[in-house]
């Protein structure tokens, strides 16, 4: 088993290495960005009875304050490669008498590429390492190593399609047993935007586990979607969903909980049917901070025993900074080619929706308004709009007839933490340009 997973992950880099280098080689300035977030919430149950994990215990639960810092840089080629690496550690204090002061800190880095389109596809790898640490169970926990190749591509100017693998590697760890698996996920996505400022995105996944020792090999089906929705002059987003599975399990080996006393016997297989729906509002109070509330929940019911669930609800406050600007005061022949303009300071947006009666760009400059952001309609048909912006990264889309739509031409994208992905544009403290359209 480990041989096969090294060969997966070998793969994986050895792809990346191949197709980032080239792109790497043209790499603009590194940008940087921070994000830190703290809340505080209630978690029902930490362990659950179908859970992968070498101790096995139900109905521990408690309150609990989390601190997230995350650091990611980056670097970006003219010609739209981009090459990245986060940090992200994950504190979880518990403070309910159920779990007597458990203390969780999970740890996870990544390296990650996107290729420049071609013939409409854009190519995702990344390389994921990650740790998590158990302070209750005896310095129990796991270390992971995974990775993720992914194929999206954007159909008209409404629909996104993304189909991925991820294999993963675990090797858990407790004073009274150990236990290595070894996953592989298949996955598939749409995005979609019928109306304004909502995206719906049905998705499904099937995943097999195969344990070592034989204690809890698993095959899981999950479909499910999940609704965001984004008021045009409100500063919130909505977020609703809800995930169907199936979970099929296979149990040789009787498990014990933290203290090493066995559990009651388990049979060797069962099947179990996953219900797991989901709900978040979050707030743009500022530029650099959102608010946000979420729930979430899973509730089993198995075919051999009784029913389990847990519930969590998390309030959270996220800070996010930029730390360096990409872009380059010389911008080159490459730039010239796509039509960026000389003048210092002037940013022009451009859109080639002929057909549409309104067009807007709403962005992170504009406190994502479109009437602060209404583009002109040219003698061709296009849109125009000329803007001054600040050097730094800004974050864009485009709002046409009422309803988000990316820009086909994008140099980089960058996730909103909401699960769709933004077009960001780099302007450097000299060089003016037009935006990809």
């Amino acid at each position: 088993m480990r041989r096969h997973t090294t060969i997966h992950i070998a793969a994986i880099v050895a792809a990346a290495a191949l197709v980032c280098l080239p792109g790497a080689a043209l790499a603009a300035p590194l940008e940087l960005s921070t994000e830190a977030s703290l809340g505080a919430g209630y978690d029902s149950n930490v362990y659950l009875p179908a859970a992968a994990l070498p101790t096995d215990v139900a109905g521990r639960g408690g309150s609990f304050i989390a601190l997230r810092p995350f650091l990611v840089g980056a670097l970006s080629s003219s010609a739209g490669h981009r090459l990245s690496l986060g940090y992200a550690l994950e504190a979880r204090q518990f403070i309910g008498a159920d779990i007597d002061s458990e203390t969780t800190i999970e740890q996870r880095a990544v390296l990650g590429y996107a290729s420049a389109p071609l013939f409409g596809f854009r190519l995702e790898l990344e390389l994921i390492l990650s740790h998590l640490y158990f302070r209750q169970l005896a310095g129990g926990g796991w270390l992971g190593v995974g990775g993720e190749l992914s194929l999206s591509r954007v159909l008209g100017s409404a629909v996104v399609v993304e189909v991925g693998y991820a294999p993963t590697y675990h090797d858990y760890h407790s004073a009274s047993s150990a236990q290595q698996d070894v996953s592989h996920r298949l996955f598939a996505e749409l995005r979609w935007t019928p109306l304004a400022g909502l995206v719906v995105e049905p998705h499904y996944a099937f995943t097999v586990v195969d344990a070592n020792p034989d204690e809890l090999d698993s095959t899981r089906h999950m479909v499910g979607f999940a609704l965001r929705y984004r008021p045009a002059r409100l500063p919130l987003t909505f977020i609703a969903g809800y995930d169907l599975g199936v979970l099929a399990l296979q149990s040789a080996v009787t498990r014990t909980n933290p203290q090493g006393k066995p559990l009651p016997s388990k049979p060797t297989e069962r099947t179990d049917l996953l219900h797991q729906p989901f709900a978040e509002v979050r707030w743009q109070a500022k530029r650099w901070l959102a608010v946000a509330a979420s729930y979430r929940a899973l509730v089993g019911h198995s075919d051999v025993e009784e029913s389990y669930s847990r519930h969590v609800v998390l309030a959270s406050a996220c800070f996010t900074f930029d730390l360096g600007a990409g872009g380059s005061a010389d911008a080159g022949p490459r730039e010239a080619r796509r039509g960026h303009i000389a003048s210092a300071g002037n940013v022009t947006f451009s859109a080639s929706q002929t057909k549409a009666s309104s067009v807007s760009v709403v962005g992170s400059f504009n406190d994502w308004d479109p009437e602060r952001g209404r583009m002109a309609r040219q003698g061709d048909g296009r849109w125009q709009l000329a803007l001054e912006l600040p050097p730094g990264n800004h974050r864009y889309m485009l709002w046409v007839d009422g309803r988000v739509v990316a820009p086909t031409r994008c140099e980089r994208w960058v996730a909103d933490g909401f699960g769709a992905k933004n077009c960001v544009l780099s302007v450097g403290k000299s060089a003016s340009r037009e935006a990809a359209r």
